[in-house]
């Protein structure tokens, strides 16, 4: 339910980032297991984008996609985590 690929990356601190399909963005801990909310991304919905993890492990790159009614995202943004994230 999810659409995890090609959506999910796994970041350097061993716990997995899932951002697209839909507008929020999901951390997973596997030390706890659970999945935790993280933001919503702001070029919306990315439908069909894709998600490249970036140099050092802990910031992604989500490009491109397409909007619910079908518009293409004709954009990009960097999602970065830190070691420390408080849930």
């Amino acid at each position: 339910w999810m659409g995890l690929y090609p959506r999910t990356v796994l970041l350097a601190n061993g716990q997995i980032l899932k951002a697209g399909k839909g507008v929020r963005t999901f951390r997973f801990d596997p030390s706890v297991p659970k999945w935790y909310f993280v933001d919503e991304m702001q070029g919306g919905d990315r439908k069909q984008g894709t998600v490249v993890l970036l140099s050092g492990g802990m910031k992604v790159m989500v490009c491109g996609g397409r909007s619910k009614d079908g518009r293409i995202t004709a954009s990009a943004e960097v999602i970065e985590q830190t070691d420390d994230a408080d849930f």
